[in-house]
């Protein structure tokens, strides 16, 4: 693909990817998830509309997917906890 064709479709790539992460959060009333959304989307935007690439190095992603499965399991544990203490 050709990057004058790939830049016209990461624009709208991108706002999809927004749409989808605020209806989730929306959906689960969570604004910390709609805010680090929000955030990712708009520096890829930035890069996108200065014609770089977005380079993140692997520790930092394998780190931030760690932190991600962190707090997902920390979230399921906790509801799972508090529904059992009340019933």
């Amino acid at each position: 693909m050709m990057l004058t064709e790939r830049r016209r479709l990461e624009r709208p790539l991108l706002v999809t990817i927004w749409l989808g992460v605020t209806t989730f959060s929306l959906a689960e009333g969570s604004l910390f998830y709609m805010l680090a959304g929000t955030l990712a989307v708009v520096v890829n935007l930035l890069a996108v509309s200065r014609g770089k690439e977005v380079f993140v190095h692997r520790l930092f992603v394998n780190a931030g997917v760690a932190v991600a499965t962190g707090v997902l399991l920390l979230e399921v544990f906790i509801r799972r906890w508090c529904c059992c203490r009340i019933t």
